[in-house]
């Protein structure tokens, strides 16, 4: 497929600095020791592009950050829709320097940050895929959330929305956005386009609930969202449930790996909305990070 250029969202990413070392440690025998500035930010330009076929085990990997724990979601055939699906989607890479110059021979930069494409849950194309992670779905609901997803599920189709953890929410405003057009592009008979609900599932955080000081009340437990913006889309969503990692994923602790960080249980948090809300959704995104 050919490349098709997109907008070129750019923002920065903080990021551990490379280590330094401090010339009096080495005179001291410390000739090992790393000095870490956490405060330095390296500035990072991000570009969007067209998904490539080539990008399948790339995007593959950034499946695995959330869903490698449930084996009966097939992340092979997962990212290959994804690859596969022609003017659909898009994904992040760094941006080239325009000041660096190109050497012959040298390999272009490959290398992918996040992806956003969607999967229609009835298209004929993805049936084998689509059973399987309806199948996914209800053996981890109860009956009355079941019976409530069955009505959505056959207007629907799964928003994939992945990318590293130091990746910036804002750079996800026009990823949503391109693919938005890639979808009113698409002629009228396409599944995708006819779909009236988009399917997330999040990656959440919860801590656990621990004795407020100087009260015997307990408090609410929060709710940290893996790509901030989804916790937007849960604003405007109609139905929403979370699936349990159980024993599949440990977990994490928040803060800075203190004795006093909370601990944090990972999950994953179900959300289905009317496509109707989404422009609602990313006007609210752009105006909280404004």
């Amino acid at each position: 497929m050919p490349q098709k250029k997109k907008q070129k969202p750019q923002d920065h990413v903080e990021e551990e600095s490379e280590p330094s070392y401090d010339e009096d440690d080495s005179m001291s025998g410390s000739e090992n020791e790393q000095d870490l500035d956490e405060d330095e930010e390296i500035m990072v330009d991000f570009e969007a592009r067209s998904v490539l076929e080539s990008d399948r085990e790339s995007i593959k990997i950034l499946l695995q950050q959330k869903l490698a724990a449930f084996q009966q979601i097939n992340l092979n055939e997962l990212a290959t829709i994804i690859s596969q699906q022609e003017n659909l989607g898009n994904v992040i890479n760094q941006a080239e320097d325009e000041d660096s110059e190109k050497q012959d021979g040298d390999e272009p930069n490959d290398t992918i940050f996040g992806v956003i494409s969607m999967v229609d849950l009835n298209f004929s194309q993805t049936k084998n895929f689509s059973c399987e992670f309806i199948k996914f779905l209800k053996s981890h609901i109860n009956q009355e959330n079941g019976s409530k997803l069955d009505f959505y599920l056959p207007k629907c189709s799964y928003i994939v929305n992945e990318r590293f953890l130091n990746i910036p929410p804002g750079i996800s405003i026009p990823m949503f956005e391109s693919l938005l057009d890639d979808v009113q592009k698409l002629s009228d008979d396409s599944a995708n386009k006819k779909s009236e609900y988009w399917l997330f599932l999040s990656r959440i955080f919860t801590e656990e609930a621990s004795k407020a000081k100087h009260s015997s009340k307990l408090n609410a437990p929060e709710t940290q969202y893996a790509n901030p913006e989804e916790e937007i889309f849960e604003e405007f969503s109609e139905l929403k449930f979370d699936i349990s990692y159980g024993q599949k994923m440990s977990k994490a602790t928040g803060g800075k790996w203190s004795k006093d960080d909370p601990t944090l249980t990972p999950s994953l948090r179900l959300l289905i909305i009317n496509t109707n809300k989404v422009k609602d959704a990313l006007e609210k995104i752009r105006n909280l990070i404004k």
